[in-house]
């Protein structure tokens, strides 16, 4: 997460605080995809829907939408080649990942256990899995070797 602050002086002495909260995890996190055919090794990139075919990618190679679906083809970028093209979207899978957030604060305390000794601080807008195991309150993030307040974890915007 980005914050602006954006101070104003006015007559009189008052400061006036204009705080912006941005988002630009949303687009990076509901973008990105992973190339899956269950029933090849590889899936092609094309230069327009239906069309010539530019490379083939393998199954686990990553991708990200450009633009909006249309007719069932996604226009992506690939990796870090940043080859362009058109996929079968029915041939890709949305790489979900959460993102943690305290309102009340700029980061969120990672914990060694429920209501233990915090071990680090992850920024605001950090993105983590799905979260697959709960302790009460608690999400399991075993990426991060800890639990973190589930009311801290929520799905991206594109998501709900």
């Amino acid at each position: 997460m980005k914050q602006f602050i954006k101070l104003t002086t006015l007559t009189g002495g008052f400061i006036v605080v204009n705080l912006t909260f941005l988002s630009p995890v949303k687009a990076e996190v509901c973008n990105n995809y992973t190339v899956r055919d269950l029933q090849d090794n590889s899936v092609n990139l094309r230069a327009n829907p239906n069309g010539r075919i530019v490379r083939a990618l393998r199954n686990g190679s990553q991708v990200t939408s450009t633009g909006a679906e249309s007719n069932g083809w996604l226009p992506v970028k690939v990796g870090t080649s940043g080859s362009r093209g058109w996929m079968d979207s029915s041939r890709l899978t949305q790489n979900v990942d959460y993102v943690v957030f305290d309102p009340d604060d700029s980061f969120v305390n990672v914990l060694e256990k429920p209501n233990g000794k915090i071990i680090v601080r992850v920024p605001n807008g950090t993105t983590i899995p799905e979260p697959m195991n709960y302790i009460r309150d608690w999400a399991v993030v075993p990426q991060l070797n800890g639990v973190i307040q589930g009311r801290s974890i929520r799905q991206p915007d594109c998501l709900q």
